[in-house]
């Protein structure tokens, strides 16, 4: 044999048996050691479980499960399409009720739009023809107060030249008062004063009650007739005045007209004394 041939053999192990073993495996891929076990036999006395049929009462609960699971299904697939029918439905109408009443407000807008520009344009033409009315409204208060004027100068200067004017008034304020019994005090401009004191004696007098007084806060031609209960004021401005209301009526004059209580000497005084209080009222106005 020779030295190589030598070499390749290798001598058995007779060492320690406790000792690690190459790893190695059999043909079935298994250690060297490894041996077959035959399987545990199953124990016989282990109890068959039992499977009980099933009851009545199980089948019917079975079957209202699978109903209740069933209609469960079919209320959620129903509210999910009513849900989307109703909502398409419910855009549509409230869109077209939104069109209508936007279309109504918009149409009301309008009218009042026009309502307003209407009274605009009138308070506009109206504007332009208040001038015109104006000057004529100036034009007919200048000839009332013209009228007027010129009546109390007549008035002023025929109570200078016409004794019964005082005379006439005295009876016009004792008819008025009527048949009475009581105290009547009659106050008069001294001028005035004589000639009512002419006319009736002091024993008259006293018989119908009358007593005389002197006033000069009183115009001639009238005078201011008092009882415990009435007053009469028979003036001749009072007069003047009653008889200007029936002859201007439904005249509009210009107001805050002061009336004139001094009379004029001169006709011409009555006219500008007229004008000065027809100024006045202009520069007030």
């Amino acid at each position: 044999m020779s030295e190589r041939h030598s070499k390749l053999w290798e001598l058995p192990d007779i060492g320690d048996e406790a000792a690690p073993e190459p790893d190695r495996k059999n043909a079935l891929n298994m250690p060297l050691k490894w041996a077959y076990e035959p399987p545990e036999e199953q124990d016989d006395t282990l109890v068959e479980e039992k499977v009980s049929p099933l009851t009545a009462e199980a089948v019917e609960a079975i079957r209202e499960a699978a109903r209740q699971e069933g209609f469960a299904e079919g209320k959620q697939e129903g509210f999910q399409a009513g849900h989307k029918e109703g909502f398409e439905a419910g855009f549509a109408e409230g869109e077209k009720a939104g069109f209508a009443a936007g279309e109504t407000a918009a149409k009301e807008a309008a009218e009042e739009l026009q309502t307003a520009l209407s009274e605009h344009w009138e308070s506009l033409f109206e504007g332009l023809r208040q001038p015109l009315s104006q000057v004529d409204q100036a034009v007919e208060n200048q000839l009332v107060h013209l009228s007027k004027a010129l009546a109390r100068a007549i008035c002023w200067n025929e109570v200078q030249t016409n004794d019964d004017i005082i005379r006439e008034a005295f009876q016009r304020g004792i008819q008025q008062l009527g048949m009475s019994t009581q105290r009547v005090e009659v106050y008069a401009h001294p001028e005035d004063f004589a000639l009512l004191d002419a006319r009736w004696d002091e024993r008259t007098r006293h018989e119908k009650g009358w007593f005389l007084y002197q006033d000069e806060s009183v115009t001639r031609g009238g005078c201011r007739i008092q009882t415990p209960l009435v007053n009469i004021d028979v003036s001749l401005e009072a007069r003047m005045e009653e008889v200007f209301a029936q002859l201007l009526k439904g005249v509009k004059e210009i107001p805050n007209e002061k009336p004139q209580t001094t009379p004029p000497t001169s006709a011409s005084e009555a006219l500008n004394s007229e004008s000065e209080q027809q100024h006045d009222t202009g520069e007030s106005d």
